[in-house]
């Protein structure tokens, strides 16, 4: 197996363990645990939003904002070049939800903070990102926490009988 580099990415580009579709208004990401349902959700999103991926996204900084770009195939043993890196398409981020399977449905707004948690955890999930050094972990917890001030988090309870698209539609995001 090859040794991961020192500074994995050069670019800013953030790699989490997420699901996202993109709305009108821009690209909504779903998080949490494998089996969590982060793929049903877009799957029954799908008919009023288009798919962008599936288990695995890039964040891309771009002019102050962050883009979401399907990471799904990217080659994770090395850092991308830097023709990859510019190739890189993506949708503006609108909001990051935390997904929770649960017998009642609801949807809470989050604070930053919590935002941010759960973007970490995300990040974190990818276990070979783990092992990077400090100074890198550092400044990806910077950005994540400087994403999760400026974009909204709502953690969304759900059961498979919930009907999603009226959840998300409650804060204004489809």
């Amino acid at each position: 197996m090859a040794k991961l580099p020192q500074h994995p990415d050069p670019y800013g580009i953030l790699l989490l363990h997420a699901s996202a579709v993109q709305t009108k208004k821009g690209a909504l990401i779903f998080l949490g645990p494998s089996g969590t349902g982060k793929s049903t959700v877009c799957l029954r999103l799908h008919p009023y939003v288009s798919p962008l991926a599936d288990d695995k996204i890039h964040l891309v900084p771009q002019n102050g904002h962050w883009l979401v770009s399907d990471a799904t195939k990217r080659n994770f043993q090395r850092a991308l070049f830097s023709f990859e890196a510019k190739a890189l398409k993506g949708v503006p981020l609108r909001a990051v939800f935390r997904l929770y399977q649960d017998s009642k449905s609801s949807v809470e707004r989050l604070m930053p903070h919590q935002t941010c948690f759960h973007l970490a955890n995300s990040f974190f999930d990818l276990f070979w990102q783990q092992n990077w050094e400090v100074s890198y972990k550092k400044s990806v917890f910077t950005n994540l926490g400087n994403i999760a001030r400026v974009i909204p988090g709502y953690s969304i309870r759900f059961n498979l009988s919930t009907d999603i698209r009226n959840l998300i539609a409650t804060v204004d995001l489809l």
